[in-house]
């Protein structure tokens, strides 16, 4: 799964779980642990579109219509480089997990990032933490 259908698929389990019609079959527990993973995942989107206009208002329809405002969230989350940091894959993840534990130990939600670099370039990819020593 690229890293913006990781985030999408996030944010549209966090605003089930959390919306009118929560998520049946999760506990209470759960449903809060979601919650707060949802808030705190659309603050890092939000704080990562800050420049961009009508970020959260996107973030905000997307929550009440997530499959009517899909396609406005993939760009935001591209023109705000959201799919590349690092903090924000890593909430998508640990929501997905909370949410939807059967299918992310099933490996659904796997990330696969790419990169190749010629001559003296370098490529650093991180999904969650990154050390890098150099000599």
């Amino acid at each position: 799964m690229d890293p913006v259908s990781l985030i999408v698929a996030a944010l549209a389990a966090g605003a089930g779980a959390v919306g009118a019609g929560a998520a049946e079959g999760l506990t209470e527990a759960v449903k809060d642990a979601v919650a707060d993973l949802y808030g705190r995942l659309k603050a890092a989107i939000s704080g990562r579109a800050a420049s961009i206009p009508g970020a959260d208002r996107t973030l905000e329809r997307h929550a009440s219509d997530p499959a009517g405002y899909e396609s406005p969230l993939r760009d935001l989350l591209e023109d705000s480089a959201a799919d590349q940091d690092a903090a924000v894959l890593a909430l998508a993840e640990e929501l997905l997990a909370a949410a939807d534990p059967h299918r992310s130990a099933a490996g659904v939600y796997n990330v696969s990032m790419r990169a190749s670099a010629r001559d003296n370039g370098r490529v650093y990819q991180a999904g969650r933490d990154q050390h890098i020593r150099e000599k």
